[in-house]
């Protein structure tokens, strides 16, 4: 196999439709995390976005889009945002990413929501998780026998939810597809106080993902869009959802809902909604992101295998362990064999090989 680190407007057309037919072929690779659309979004307020082609007798095979810093360190595209990665290819493809960091000469790989489907490309996993989705690919229907089968208090709750709403009396109102600014902007406002509140952090501080969220929201292809869900009561916003979505998968990303109205579970409600009206349109599932919030236990009726941990370069490693050898040696000349040097200087002279 060979390996190349490229731009993302460096593939070429025939990459690009490669790209499309293996993502589409693919389930595991059905998320718009791994359109084209969003990579290039991506690419649009980061200048670190690159793509690692993977190629066979000069044929594009495998395409990774990632992150490389200038410490030369691989990260998954938009970072932290990421809630899916992997490699675009076929299912029987076998890729070892080790390998493929020690060709470019990359020091690692960090992830933490890797497909686990792609677990054989990766040796060094250190955990595995899972992402809560709500499957209609069977339909509505078929997903609230899923509820009852498992027996979650999901119904119920909607149920009384829309009773306490009735008796005061209040006017309701869903949108799937809100395209007012002002939307966007109570997600992102609320989002950045959930944030201070519990993490100290405020990600929206930063030019790329403010650019991101406004790209995404402008963003309407026929295969992906970014969308903005609103749930209103009395005519005031009461809950919202920023996300994206393809013809396969919605991914729920970024939730919020107004506290003045919690009596009233409006974040249950929206996402109930949700499923509902994507539920017509012929959607295989939507991701709820990896968590172990009750909510998305209460809602979801499958999930996806996601893994945690750092791919190395073995190049790097070994001539770490050599580096570390020899300092040692030569702070304690009297303490080493002659044979342990010899293997030491055998080892570094053979192409950085265990001997």
């Amino acid at each position: 196999m060979q390996y190349e680190i490229i731009s993302f407007g460096e593939l070429s057309s025939e990459q690009l439709e490669q790209w499309e037919k293996l993502q589409h072929s693919n389930p595991s690779l059905w998320s718009p995390y791994f359109n084209l659309e969003f990579i290039e979004l991506v690419a649009h307020v980061r200048n670190d976005v690159k793509i690692i082609v993977v190629s066979k007798q000069s044929a594009s095979i495998g395409f990774l889009p990632c992150q490389i810093n200038t410490s030369r360190i691989v990260r998954p595209v938009a970072g932290a945002l990421s809630d899916n990665h992997g490699i675009i290819c076929a299912q029987d493809t076998n890729i070892t990413i080790s390998k493929m960091l020690s060709e470019l000469r990359l020091k690692r790989f960090e992830y933490n929501h890797f497909l686990g489907s792609q677990k054989s490309f990766l040796l060094n996993t250190f955990m595995s998780d899972v992402s809560p989705i709500i499957d209609l690919s069977r339909g509505f229907e078929y997903y609230l026998s899923d509820l009852k089968k498992k027996k979650s208090k999901l119904e119920s709750k909607i149920r009384k939810a829309y009773r306490r709403l009735e008796q005061d009396s209040c006017t309701i109102e869903f949108n799937l597809f809100s395209t007012d600014k002002k939307d966007l902007e109570f997600v992102i406002k609320t989002k950045q106080q959930q944030f201070l509140n519990t993490l100290g952090i405020d990600p929206f501080q930063h030019d790329w993902i403010r650019g991101l969220f406004n790209k995404l929201f402008e963003i309407k292809k026929d295969n992906f869009e970014g969308v903005l869900s609103t749930f209103k009561i009395n005519g005031q916003l009461a809950a919202a959802h920023f996300g994206m979505k393809n013809n396969k998968v919605w991914h729920w990303w970024f939730p919020v809902y107004d506290r003045s109205f919690q009596q009233y579970t409006p974040g249950l409600l929206i996402l109930f909604e949700m499923a509902k009206k994507i539920s017509e349109l012929d959607v295989a599932y939507i991701d709820l992101g990896k968590d172990k919030v009750q909510y998305k236990r209460m809602f979801s009726n499958n999930h996806i295998v996601l893994l945690e941990g750092i791919e190395v370069n073995q190049d790097e490693i070994i001539q770490s362990v050599y580096s570390a050898l020899a300092s040692w040696y030569i702070n304690n000349p009297d303490n080493i064999s002659s044979r342990v040097i010899n293997k030491i200087v055998r080892f570094n002279n053979k192409g950085n090989r265990f001997l």
